[in-house]
């Protein structure tokens, strides 16, 4: 049952498909990350522009928010040709492989108090209400793992996430900008939430029985969505037909009081290669949620929605690259989309467009598996438009990179809103590196922020400059530099839709060697307030 406050994915009770871990931990928060909790952006990446999804910290579940299926398949990273080889293998003569991935991030955070204007939409509490100065000290730790065999046949993955409220949360009643849904979790009476990401265990092969997974997993097929249960594909006429199925319990993010099996889901479809370069997908998704809307007096309602859609994918050697999809939702037509993208290596340029249109009012549950639907009300048709043009030159002096592009958010229907937004953005970027010799790089940002409609909102049009320059040379990164942001969305107990952030950065990273690396970070972002946040990391990879 979906919440305005967002809670944990299985209240009191874990799922029988991952009751190993149950005779470990205790039953409480397996949740996906809070948007707040992001693991830092590599920083050479700081200086583009920013784009809507890059700004607004989306949660998790919407990731594939334009209801794109998963690039990489089957067809892409293996060879499609038949094979009549014996592959039986001797026990004795498997060889086992096991990756593991961890880290760790200590967080520190203070805030001024705010400064009541209008950088901060009508949903968020009065600032005046809010306490002064404020600071938070939070631990995360990140663990995955990998498990897999030589002939390639069976595997298994693990990848779950522990965070730590170093100081406690603040008292019931108090408002904090830094609350999320961490703060109120508690594991053996310490203020610990458990995230668990995908569990499970696979088996996969070049013969009729393709896969077989059972588990915590993400679709493969169709929009993205996390799920406890079972994923079978068959190679009907390899490589030209395969036919998939999947389904189980699905998992929402920070869902509070979560009956065992209320919300489940069952899709299947099919994937047809008529040439190796050209991928068709079709698919049907049945979805049943129990969920709790925002203006709903009762305490529960039952939505059952059947989806189905098709998508596209041709590439063209490493030269030209095409996708396109639609999707239905019930007995309307509700997304629809495009993207496209060539490079001419010798004469090093290329371009990368996208457009995606989501043409009907979507509400609290849709194919998007959004909980925030619950909080942020409904989302307008409107379409997305991106275009990015780039011409390099590689010179004894350094690599020198120009981008010229255009991106934007355009209402079909309606107003603009809080969390509606109409806006168009015009930018010009210019990258440097290795300038003169190996290591130093550089990069600059202009932009044009401009609004399309505008319903009692700030619609003024504005230029803003980003720009970032440092070092790296293995093992050593350096780097400063500062970015804008024409709206950031913040999940924490509160949604806040924050306007003009501007903020300031520097970081230093060093790998002393190839398993182990650490990172320090500082981040200086202006709104209504100031916030300095203080990370340090650790990650290892062995």
């Amino acid at each position: 049952m979906l919440m305005v406050m967002m809670r944990t994915t299985f209240g009191t009770g874990l799922h029988w498909l991952i009751i190993a871990v149950a005779l470990v931990l205790p039953a409480g928060a397996f949740a996906a990350p809070d948007q707040g909790e992001e693991t830092p952006e590599k920083p050479s990446a700081e200086t583009a522009p920013k784009t809507e999804s890059e700004t607004a910290e989306t949660p998790p579940e919407t990731e594939s928010e334009t209801a794109e299926t998963t690039e990489t398949t089957e067809a892409e990273t293996e060879d499609d040709a038949p094979t009549t080889e014996d592959t039986t293998v001797d026990d004795e003569a498997r060889e086992w492989y096991f990756r593991f991935d961890a880290l760790e991030q200590y967080r520190f955070r203070y805030s001024t108090a705010p400064v009541v204007d209008d950088t901060i939409s009508s949903m968020t509490p009065d600032p005046a209400a809010a306490p002064g100065p404020e600071t938070d000290h939070d631990l995360r730790l990140m663990l995955s793992g990998t498990l897999s065999e030589s002939e390639d046949h069976f595997l298994a993955d693990v990848a779950m996430g522990l965070w730590a409220d170093v100081d406690g949360k603040y008292p019931d009643g108090d408002y904090s900008g830094f609350s999320s849904p961490y703060d109120e979790s508690q594991t053996y009476g310490i203020p610990l939430w458990i995230d668990l990401y995908t569990l499970y265990a696979e088996y996969h092969s070049r013969d009729l029985f393709a896969l077989g997974r059972a588990g915590r997993q993400v679709s493969e097929h169709g929009p993205l969505v996390s799920f406890d249960g079972g994923a079978v594909e068959l190679a009907l006429s390899r490589p030209f037909l395969d036919v998939f199925a999947f389904g189980g319990r699905s998992v929402h993010f920070f869902e509070i009081d979560a009956a065992f099996f209320e919300d489940w889901l069952a899709s299947g479809g099919f994937v047809i290669r008529p040439i190796r370069e050209l991928r068709i997908e079709l698919d049907y998704r049945f979805e049943k949620e129990d969920l709790t809307p925002i203006d709903a007096d009762d305490d529960r309602e039952a939505i059952i929605d059947h989806s189905y859609g098709v998508a596209a994918w041709y590439r063209y050697e490493h030269l030209l690259y095409l996708k396109g999809y639609f999707r239905g939702i019930n007995d309307a037509p509700a997304l629809a989309g495009g993207a496209a993208s060539a490079v001419w290596s010798e004469q090093e340029v290329g371009f990368d467009v996208k457009a995606d249109a989501q043409i009907v009012t979507l509400r609290e549950i849709n194919e998007k598996e959004d909980p925030f639907y619950a909080v942020l009300g409904a989302s307008l048709p409107h379409i997305k438009l991106n275009a990015d043009l780039w011409k390099a030159f590689t010179t004894k002096a350094g690599t020198y990179t120009i981008h010229a592009g255009w991106g934007g958010r355009l209402l079909t229907a309606d107003d603009a809103t809080d969390f509606n937004r109409d806006y168009g953005r015009a930018y010009l970027w210019l990258q440097a590196v290795d300038i003169g010799i190996a290591g130093p790089f550089a990069g600059i940002v202009g932009e044009f922020h401009y609004t399309h409609k505008s319903a009692d909102l700030n619609s003024e049009n504005l230029f803003s400059i980003g720009g970032s320059a440092g070092w790296e040379l293995d093992p050593l990164k350096v780097e400063a530099g500062t970015y804008y942001q024409r709206f950031k969305y913040d999940y924490y107990v509160d949604v806040k839709e924050i306007e003009s952030v501007r903020t300031y950065f520097g970081e230093v990273a060093y790998r002393p060697f190839d398993w182990l690396s650490a990172g320090l970070r500082y981040e200086f972002e202006v709104f209504d307030r100031k916030v300095h946040t203080v990370m340090l990391t650790l990650t290892q990879r062995y």
